[in-house]
């Protein structure tokens, strides 16, 4: 029986639509998240949280051990200031900014039916700024590990141009990583749209950033990569068809048959739901309850 290309162009066809879709995306653990307020000036506000559900023995009991008690929840502020004063330490040795911590707080809260541990600190320089555009990518990209969902939120008034990994959720101004997903090569850039450049030197002297390929080019080009076995098979069989036609009186086969017409497509048309952010909007709201301060002062649970 003739060799049907049609078939090979059908599995061309499907693995491309295989590819178009991307990877599936990480885990979204609501309970854990690591969130990155960004400033024009490219310093942040960070905010990692850890969510308790008080209805939950074990959880509560755990909530409450820290809520009731100064010195650990002064221990775990220290911890966390030490964990992001080396990972500044490393971005520095990797960039050209000066990067620091400062204000590393620690507090509690409740609030329906959900305890709240809410370690806070400002991380002075940890975006470059180039003209109207403002990219953080260390230390995240070669070491530090957000330890849970990671958000980035651009500065007020900024428009997200250009993440990398793609995001499992997008709005104009954030975006948010799941848990597990691999950061390696992570940028994420933001850009005044009022802002009549967006290029040149930075504040810190850094040149612009050359621009990375958008997820959809970098998905194109897998795709285009991985097809050119299938589409060497396809002419293959094409040239076979078309010199075996050139003889009237003998088929492929030696039957006269024919192959029959196969037909496919395929595709996946992917977005990101906005809805999801919402989950992380409060992740840098003040709440009441006890606090411990860098100097490690403590106030009571409210």
């Amino acid at each position: 029986m003739r060799r049907d290309w049609r078939s090979v162009l059908v599995v061309c066809v499907l693995l491309a639509a295989s590819l178009a879709t991307g990877p599936a995306g990480a885990v979204h653990d609501a309970s854990r998240q690591f969130v990155v307020d960004l400033e024009a000036d490219g310093s942040a506000t960070v905010t990692a949280t850890r969510s308790y559900n008080l209805s939950a023995p074990a959880e509560r009991e755990r909530f409450e051990r820290l809520a009731n008690n100064s010195t650990a929840l002064a221990e775990r502020r220290d911890a966390f200031a030490d964990r992001l004063r080396d990972a500044a330490a490393n971005g520095s040795e990797r960039t050209a900014r000066d990067m620091r911590i400062e204000n590393v707080s620690a507090t509690t809260r409740r609030a329906n039916g959900t305890g709240v541990v809410e370690l806070r600190a400002r991380w002075v320089s940890l975006a470059g700024v180039y003209g109207a555009q403002v990219v953080v990518n260390e230390p995240f990209s070669t070491s530090f590990d957000p330890n849970g969902t990671l958000v980035v939120r651009g500065p007020d008034g900024y428009v997200r141009e250009q993440v990398s990994p793609r995001p499992d959720r997008a709005r104009r101004n954030s975006t948010l990583w799941g848990d597990e997903t691999d950061l390696d090569g992570f940028s994420a850039r933001f850009v005044d749209p009022e802002a009549t450049t967006t290029g040149g030197d930075g504040d810190d002297g850094e040149s612009t950033p050359p621009p990375e390929p958008s997820g959809v080019g970098r998905l194109v080009g897998a795709a285009g990569f991985a097809l050119i076995p299938a589409l060497l098979v396809l002419f293959g069989a094409k040239r076979r068809d078309l010199l075996a036609d050139a003889d009237p009186g003998t088929d492929a086969d030696g039957d006269g048959s024919g192959g029959g017409d196969d037909g496919a497509s395929g595709g996946s048309d992917t977005g990101v739901d906005g809805a999801a952010d919402a989950a992380v909007d409060d992740a840098g709201a003040d709440g009441d309850g006890s606090a411990v301060d860098d100097d490690g002062s403590a106030a009571g649970d409210g």
